[in-house]
């Protein structure tokens, strides 16, 4: 079983078919201790994990995808390659069979959403692409090989007008109206002909004559442009476009050996291709180690591709593969949709490749051991051909401590040890952008003709010299485009009828979400707008915004729900080329409509946030009442140790207040002379309030952050302190204090 890992070392025994692996599961000096869990899964096949996340349970198999076509093509195109390969390797059972089958008809289904006419699109509103319609039919032509798909509606039609972009008096060249990415350049366009080219042949359009002359011209914009490419993700994917082709071109020799000097190597003999190496030492622990780009693992993937029609040395292949896989997410994807398609066919091909190389049946064991201070653990898996795509997973795997992992046996499985832990950081340290929110509401007086009311439509209403700003979106020479789109909200049941009033006739209008960008470095990227609580967008008002200079938007929104305890809703940018979000920010509602909050840990948590200066008092009750749900307790202060901005001194008075629902503190310190101990107080900063006369009165809150302390000797408690979970517990099992 041949077991891969981003930070491991291994021993081999080919004459006992035995591997060692050792995983050393050290943690960050960072981690925020008790955050931290491992699990592992383990799956006597490649492709394993694809089948069960995607078909078996229904999962979606990218993480962050940027644009809702690629959602359902980032879900569909791994599992169809991974379906085709079970197919052709025997390890489909009927079960399997009818779930694939129902699987990738209902995401064909998803899938027309997006297509208008011949073409797809990335959203319903979106123009025309020309690389997501090569992309589509590549995927529908391999499903047709899993369920019924409709060639002549679908494919037929859809490749003729892929056909009608090919711009023969332009040498070849490829019409596109949507770019995938920041610019119009020699480099995209190559990568575009060599997409449709991929298209083309492995949907085997081989016998009609007029499409033997689109590839033609393709071929010819190809090699003449080869030598001109240095980005490898493009070099990789004309290559293979080319090997397609003609596998005997003497072009394609050269070509090959170029691809080869692009590719680095890593410490652990591992092949990747990038524009920039990842330069680390294996020494440095892999939570410190960049993950790779998803144009890295997309060039990585079409190489393998390469070597495996140019017949490369074993030891080549391996070492690719091998890197492959290490970065795939627990679902067995990888970043995005397209790197994701790209690295599943590669490694479905390569896994076929090595089973008809050693005509074995899968007969996998594999013992997973770790030390722990209560003595060695161990767990063992075992696969055969019948369950080699069916999951066996062992969780609360003990971090902090080395696994040993021996593997016995034939066959081409894989092994995700999934380590979870928090640390304290800046979630915006690697923001590309400048992004700040202002939400304020909207005073529109309504006239007589509604239609005319800069409400009614979208308008980056609030946005100052907004004219100026956007400027033409729309010509080849802007760049870096921002897709906007309305998280957890389908857009086809967005409210669109902003004229409705509320029962006291005052206009319910909308709160502009406005976004200053300035301008990033980065591919495609997307701004998701959550709504806050009981609002929702009046509209689809932004679907591209340019992110190559400073911008402002706005979005219209309607209170439509009462909402007793708003929350902040937030804002995220992500960038396609990437894992995790780069930008995160949060935003609140306007002044005037936040509620009363209630200071309970176990009901609200809108008092947690930065820390606050502290108070620290010893106490002497004087006097507790209970008025209108909250309890009021009069003190004395004898002595003060801190005290925030209260400028309080000895024997003055102060008031302490908890919702009753939370506390009931005169049951647990009874009040006045009684008291044989002291009592302090460790609270957050006072709280100042007026009277109805003017007069300022300071109130302390008794939340999660207080603590009472009882001393019956300096420095010495008689007891462990008494904090807000206990005052809440005792109220709950005394309720007549």
């Amino acid at each position: 079983m041949a077991l891969f890992s981003k930070h491991d070392l291994d021993t081999f025994d080919t004459k006992k078919k035995e591997q060692n692996t050792t995983i050393d599961l050290a943690l960050p000096e960072e981690v925020i201790m008790g955050t931290e869990s491992c699990h592992i899964a383990a799956f006597g096949d490649l492709m394993g994990d694809i089948i069960t996340h995607a078909v078996v349970q229904s999962k979606s198999l990218v993480d962050q995808p940027i644009a809702d076509a690629e959602e359902v093509l980032g879900d569909l195109g791994p599992t169809v390659y991974a379906l085709l390969y079970i197919n052709q390797s025997g390890l489909i059972n009927d079960e399997l069979d009818a779930k694939g089958r129902r699987f990738v008809s209902h995401s064909v289904v998803r899938l027309l959403k997006y297509r208008e006419g011949a073409f797809f699109k990335l959203t319903p509103k979106s123009k025309p692409a020309t690389w997501l319609t090569a992309a589509v039919l590549k995927t529908l032509c391999s499903a047709s090989h899993v369920t019924f798909i409709d060639k002549e509606s679908l494919i037929d039609k859809s490749f003729s007008w892929l056909a009608q972009q090919i711009q023969k008096d332009r040498g070849g060249q490829v019409r596109e109206l949507d770019w995938r990415l920041s610019e119009d350049s020699l480099e995209y366009r190559v990568m575009l002909s060599a997409e449709v080219l991929m298209s083309v042949w492995e949907c085997q359009r081989v016998a009609k004559a007029d499409h033997i002359r689109l590839m033609s011209s393709l071929v010819e914009y190809l090699r003449s442009n080869l030598p001109r490419i240095q980005q490898p993700m493009v070099f990789a994917k004309a290559t293979y476009a080319l090997v397609l082709y003609d596998p005997e071109d003497r072009v394609l020799v050269r070509a090959v050996n170029t691809l080869r000097t692009m590719r680095h190597r890593n410490d652990l003999g591992q092949f990747y291709w990038a524009e920039k190496a990842m330069d680390v030492s294996e020494s440095v622990p892999f939570w410190y180690q960049p993950g790779a780009k998803a144009s890295s693992i997309e060039a990585t993937a079409f190489a393998l591709l390469v070597m495996l029609k140019t017949h490369a040395q074993r030891e080549e292949v391996d070492a690719i593969a091998d890197w492959l896989v290490a970065q795939r997410n627990e679902n067995g994807a990888f970043i995005g949709a397209m790197d994701s398609m790209a690295a599943i066919q590669a490694l479905s091909q390569y896994s076929l490749k090595k089973r008809n190389e050693e005509t074995v049946e899968i007969d996998l064991s594999c013992n997973v051991s770790s030390e722990r201070v209560t003595g060695r653990q161990t767990h063992s898996f075992k696969f055969t051909q019948q369950d080699a795509t069916s999951p066996k997973s062992v969780n609360n795997v003990p971090v902090g401590h080395k696994l040993e992992v021996l593997t016995k046996g034939q066959g081409l499985g894989q092994m995700h040890v999934n380590v979870e832990y928090n640390v304290p950081v800046d979630r915006n340290a690697n923001c590309a952008f400048n992004v700040t929110v202002e939400v304020k509401p909207t005073n529109i007086r309504w006239g007589e003709d509604m239609q005319s009311n800069p409400m009614c439509f979208a308008c980056n209403i609030g946005c100052e010299d907004s004219s100026a700003e956007t400027g033409d979106v729309n010509t080849e020479s802007e760049v870096r485009y921002v897709a906007v789109k309305d998280r957890d909200r389908d857009a086809g049941k967005l409210p669109v009828s902003p004229g409705r009033r509320d029962s006291r006739g005052r206009p319910i209008l909308n709160d502009p979400l406005k976004a200053y960008m300035h301008e990033g470095s980065s591919g495609r990227t997307s701004v998701e707008l959550e709504m806050l609580t009981g609002y929702f967008p009046v509209g689809p008002d932004v679907e591209r915004i340019a992110s190559d200079r400073k911008t402002c938007f706005a979005l219209r929104a309607t209170d439509e729900q009462e909402v007793g305890r708003p929350t902040p809703a937030s804002v995220v940018v992500r960038e396609a080329n990437l894992a995790q979000p780069s930008c995160a920010l949060e935003y609140n509602p306007p002044l005037g409509e936040e509620s009363l909050q209630v200071f309970c840990a176990d009901f609200s948590n809108t008092n947690r946030g930065e820390c606050r200066c502290y108070s620290a008092y010893e106490l002497k009750l004087n006097k507790v009442t209970d008025q209108n749900q909250w309890v009021e307790i009069d003190a004395t202060v004898l002595s003060k140790n801190k005290t925030g901005t209260h400028a309080i001194d000895p024997l003055d008075d102060i008031k302490l207040i908890t919702p009753s629902s939370c506390s009931c503190p005169h049951f647990i310190f009874p009040a006045g002379s009684e008291v044989n101990h002291k009592i302090y107080l460790l609270s957050p900063d006072v709280e100042k309030l007026v009277d109805r006369k003017g007069q300022a009165k300071y109130r302390y809150l008794l939340d999660e952050k207080s603590t009472f302390m009882k001393v019956s000797q300096p420095g010495i408690s008689d007891s462990s302190f008494i904090n807000h979970a206990m005052l809440q517990s005792a109220f709950l099992t005394q309720r007549n204090c």
